[in-house]
């Protein structure tokens, strides 16, 4: 499992959403089943951002699309972000679309070519138009140097 930053994750959001609901980080992170609640004050005072897998079950706690937490406007969305706001970590979404996970990492860094029809599967998996796949595949593979993807 990947344990790079999160583009765009913002951890106030996370709190205000939080505070809002009257849940301590302790309970939230009890009724989101992760393992400490330490954790999630991390990712609120942005010293750790959260795995897609964890950050999904937060936001179906709080009731809130990822979307809500993980601000990136999308004509700067990278492949791999559209599978983040999905809520899908590369294993799952590589299972569900037919492809290997090292296939689908080597998409997501812009290191391979996106086939037409694995535009078409990832599309129809993430819930986005293909011309957004396309698009956001296009953006990973001509990002500026040193840019992580």
């Amino acid at each position: 499992m990947s344990r790079r930053v999160m583009r765009g994750f913002r951890g106030e959001r996370l709190r205000e959403m939080r505070e809002a609901c009257g849940i301590s980080q302790q309970d939230l992170a009890r009724m989101a089943d992760l393992s400490a609640g330490l954790i999630v004050g991390r990712w609120e005072n942005g010293e750790r951002s959260p795995q897609v897998d964890l950050l999904a079950r937060v936001a179906r706690v709080l009731n809130k699309p990822i979307e809500y937490f993980v601000d990136i406007s999308p004509e700067e969305r990278f492949l791999g972000d559209l599978r983040i706001l999905r809520g899908l970590t590369q294993p799952a979404l590589a299972a569900r679309i037919g492809i290997s996970t090292g296939s689908l990492a080597e998409l997501e860094r812009g290191q391979k070519r996106l086939p037409p029809e694995v535009a078409q599967r990832l599309a129809g998996v993430l819930d986005f138009p293909v011309e957004a796949v396309i698009a956001a595949h296009e953006a990973v593979r001509t990002r500026p140097p040193g840019t992580p993807p």
